[in-house]
C-alpha cells in the first residue's frame, strides 16, 4: 500500500493470561533494515520476558514523530519460542492521529 511504512517509534503490549509485558519499543529490527518501512517484515526478539500465558490481546501504537508518521499495519504475529506457541493478530487500518 503506497505510503503505509513509518518513521515514527513503534511500541506494542502483549497481554496474557498471566499479566501483560509493558511497553516495548520496536527499535531494532533483526532485519538489519530500518524497521515499518512499506512492504516489509521486521522481526523483534524479547529473550527475558518472563511468560505471559496464552495471549489475549495486542495492542500498538506509535508516537507520531517524525515525516510521514502514518502507518498501515497489516497484522502482527506474535510466537511464543519456548512454549512453542504462535498468535495472529490481524489488524490492517492506518495508525495515525489524521
Amino acid at each position: 500500500m503506497r505510503g503505509a511504512g513509518t518513521d515514527a517509534n513503534v511500541y506494542c503490549v502483549l497481554f496474557g493470561e498471566n499479566g501483560d509485558s509493558g511497553e516495548l519499543h520496536l527499535k531494532d529490527s533483526e532485519s538489519g533494515k530500518s524497521p515499518f518501512e512499506n512492504n516489509q517484515l521486521d522481526t523483534f526478539s524479547f529473550p527475558d520476558m518472563l511468560s505471559l500465558g496464552q495471549l489475549i490481546k495486542l495492542r500498538v501504537w506509535h508516537d507520531n514523530k517524525g515525516l510521514g508518521a502514518a502507518w498501515h499495519c497489516q497484522h502482527v504475529e506474535v510466537e511464543d519460542v519456548k512454549a512453542g506457541t504462535k498468535y495472529m493478530f490481524p489488524c490492517n487500518r492506518w495508525l495515525s492521529k489524521n
